[in-house]
């Protein structure tokens, strides 16, 4: 899916005070970024879009948390997931891993006892929601794309 001009890149970051002075400086090299302050003023003409990965306890969640002060918007896959449970795939993922439902939602704990170490398993539930999560996260880009050009 095309969306204009839009970057996608990486940044190492470091953690701390330094990060969003990393950010914009590192924007500026591509032509500015698309940025909201605290008052709903955007400023330049391209999207920088970051992944942020790491393992557990590596700050993932405070970067985002940083980026989401400066106006940045934020697609958190852990966040979109547990939706995900609570919802739209609770039935098929049920019908696929009878059990593991309760209380009208995904029980993690059932779910994973029977996928981890399933390779095949796995795979059944990730052609389940990695597309439900892409179009979470390609509408959110979207919608920010437009946002940044009205």
């Amino acid at each position: 899916m095309g969306y204009g001009l839009v970057r996608i890149g990486y940044v190492a970051a470091p953690s701390g005070t330094g990060f969003s002075t990393l950010v914009r400086s590192q924007a500026g090299s591509y032509g500015g970024a698309v940025f909201v302050d605290r008052n709903g003023y955007r400023t330049g003409g391209v999207m920088i879009v970051l992944g942020l990965t790491g393992s557990i306890g590596m700050g993932k969640t405070t970067a985002a948390a940083m980026f989401r002060e400066l106006g940045a918007p934020v697609f958190d896959a852990d966040r979109c997931v547990h939706e995900l449970y609570r919802g739209p795939v609770v039935d098929i993922v049920d019908a696929i891993f009878p059990g593991v439902k309760r209380d009208g939602k995904i029980d993690r704990i059932s779910l994973g006892e029977r996928v981890f170490g399933n390779e095949n398993a796995m795979n059944r539930l990730e052609d389940i929601i990695h597309p439900l999560m892409d179009k979470k996260k390609m509408n959110l880009l979207g919608t920010t794309i437009r946002l940044a050009q009205e």
